[in-house]
């Protein structure tokens, strides 16, 4: 669904133009989302698509990635870059439509569909076309509450413990607890090779 921000700009950009003796100057795209508005249509059917930047053949690691990469080298296995963050979910929870929002994002940002490969012994970023992350749910709903923390605590643990192999995506995994039928939280990880702390926010908890 287009963003609510995004379509009070074309409304104001409309008015302003339609109160002066000037013709309305509107992308088509613009024209077409204002015209369905006025008609009281929804905006999920509107096609506003991002343009895709042509990229080299081979596209270098940023000077941020490269000393990522190099320790990666020197640590295999190690975890110590992984960015894990749980977020409390309140409320009724339909899973395939988390799903759908999460991969909706993978699908918006290439930095999520991306490894890291060897290529004449220099490393290079590969961006994949394609790549759907799954939410993998943990039911602990039946478990008493101090076994039920227990867990929660060792799924933290886990999830900033496990690392990631930077030659095959996804470079972010999702997993879900189910704490109660309202209640559920949410533990994404990511290496810091694809994310880092500014694009994370401030909100979240690291574990």
């Amino acid at each position: 669904m287009a963003d609510e921000t995004y379509l009070k700009s074309v409304e104001q950009e409309y008015m302003e133009h339609f109160s002066s003796p000037r013709k309305p100057q509107l992308s088509p795209a613009k024209q077409l989302l204002l015209e369905k508005r006025l008609r009281g249509e929804k905006d999920a059917d509107i096609n506003l698509q991002i343009d895709r930047l042509p990229r080299p053949q081979r596209l270098p690691l940023s000077y941020a990635q490269e000393p990522l990469w190099f320790i990666d080298r020197l640590e295999s296995g190690s975890s110590g870059y992984n960015l894990t963050h749980a977020w409390r979910l309140r409320g009724k929870l339909d899973r395939e439509i988390l799903e759908r929002a999460i991969n909706t994002i993978v699908e918006r940002h290439e930095s999520l569909r991306t490894r890291i490969a060897e290529m004449d012994g220099e490393p290079a970023q590969v961006i994949e076309p394609e790549l759907r992350v799954e939410a993998r749910l943990e039911d602990l709903s039946g478990l008493e509450e101090g076994e039920r923390q227990q867990r929660v605590r060792e799924a933290l643990r886990c999830e900033g413990e496990e690392p990631f192999d930077l030659g095959r995506t996804p470079l972010m995994r999702v997993r879900l607890l189910k704490l109660g039928e309202w209640e559920h939280i949410l533990l994404r990880t990511a290496h810091h090779i694809v994310s880092d702390a500014w694009s994370e926010g401030s909100s979240t908890a690291n574990s």
